[in-house]
């Protein structure tokens, strides 16, 4: 099951885009299923099976809404995109909504984080879009309806919005969780907000499975061993910089510190992985799986998806060192099982290990047959 954070396929793509133009031809409302239909027929799409293999994940949530939830709605009805199609459009009309939304998130989520609670008396959590709004832009109604609008189609807080004709646009904040959204300011950390609370299939930390600390040193030899037995070559797969790397992956990790330290340790060891003579990184991992489908004689979906989780591996320590790698870290989170959030170093740590081990595992056995 796809991710919130990941790319929709480009038919599901042009969909949400030509929806987008729909919004900006219209001026700011969203257009009618039939002006849709006749933009991507036009351009020699099925707008109906496209909107139909769309994801849905938890709540009924999807990237567009519709008065028929996923089945084609009725030619003069309308249309939106959720924040999800909004953000992964990335249509220059709409990207000034999903600004605004933020803003108002975060303000919403300031306000709550700071209520002060009352033992005996509720206090009053309810306000206007406007004042969430505050000083972003003119307090004006029409703004106002064009948030609440959105907000009320997003799972985390629907119940709370309030938009009825003719009246201020209003929001309870006693009633959503927004915690997970402390912070975002792009669409991308948004939907990794979201992903929290609404993805399908999320794996959960496997505490069952226990690790010796020789683990992984011993998974990382067992496939330089069957990578030069399948090779014919005295080219190691598995070249260690230096023996205190691989040293480091034995250790325990208790904090977010130790936790970091092991990752570089071992995305250092994967990003030097040699599948050709004198291999140098960046790349390598990409290389690999070119390699491995060479050697293979085909693409085979379950080491395609090993040499992905390595690379995802390796990212979590990019996303750690080097700035603006925020997107990036959390689709590789997301993929590995990672909590977005908490202190679980020693899990995260044991997730990461777990995950490792069955990639490489996974590529040695497929070596294995080869021999």
């Amino acid at each position: 099951m796809a991710t919130l954070l990941d790319p929709p396929e480009p038919d599901a793509l042009r969909l949400l885009t030509v929806i987008a133009e729909g919004w900006q031809a219209n001026r700011e409302k969203w257009p009618i299923w039939q002006y849709v239909m006749l933009r991507m027929d036009q351009e020699g799409y099925n707008a109906g099976d496209i909107l139909r293999s769309l994801p849905t994940w938890n709540y009924n949530y999807r990237s567009l809404f519709s008065p028929t939830s996923g089945q084609a709605p009725q030619p003069e009805e309308q249309v939106a995109l959720t924040m999800h199609g909004m953000i992964h459009a990335g249509h220059p009309a709409t990207r000034t909504l999903v600004d605004l939304v933020l803003y108002v998130l975060q303000n919403a989520e300031t306000m709550q984080r700071t209520a002060i609670p009352n033992p005996e008396t509720l206090i009053d959590m309810t306000h206007t879009i406007d004042e969430l709004m505050q000083m972003r832009v003119p307090p004006t109604r029409p703004e106002a309806s064009l948030v609440g609008d959105v907000l009320k189609h997003e799972p985390w807080i629907w119940s709370g919005v309030t938009c009825n004709p003719g009246t201020a646009v209003q929001w309870d904040l006693s009633q959503p969780r927004l915690g997970s959204f402390k912070g975002v300011r792009t669409g991308e950390q948004y939907l990794a907000g979201l992903e929290e609370i609404i993805g399908v299939g999320h794996p959960q930390l496997d505490e069952t499975r226990i690790l010796d600390p020789m683990s992984l040193p011993e998974a990382l030899d067992h496939l330089n061993l069957a990578w030069l037995l399948a090779t014919k070559k005295k080219i190691h797969l598995v070249s260690v910089p230096r023996a205190s790397i691989a040293a480091r992956l034995t250790q325990p990790v208790n904090s977010e510190a130790e936790f970091q330290t092991a990752c570089s340790a071992l995305a250092d060891i994967l990003n030097h992985f040699q599948p050709n003579e004198n291999d140098q990184p960046p790349g390598t991992l990409v290389r690999l799986r070119l390699a491995l489908r060479e050697l293979l004689k085909a693409e085979d979906p379950l080491i395609e998806a090993a040499v992905s989780k390595l690379q995802n591996v390796a990212g979590i320590r990019n996303g750690q060192q080097h700035s603006g790698s925020e997107k990036k870290v959390d689709r590789d989170s997301i993929a590995l099982g990672l909590p977005r959030f908490g202190s679980d170093w020693t899990g995260r740590w044991h997730r990461v290990s777990v995950e490792t081990l069955t990639a490489l595992t996974t590529i040695r056995e497929a070596l294995s047959n080869l021999i």
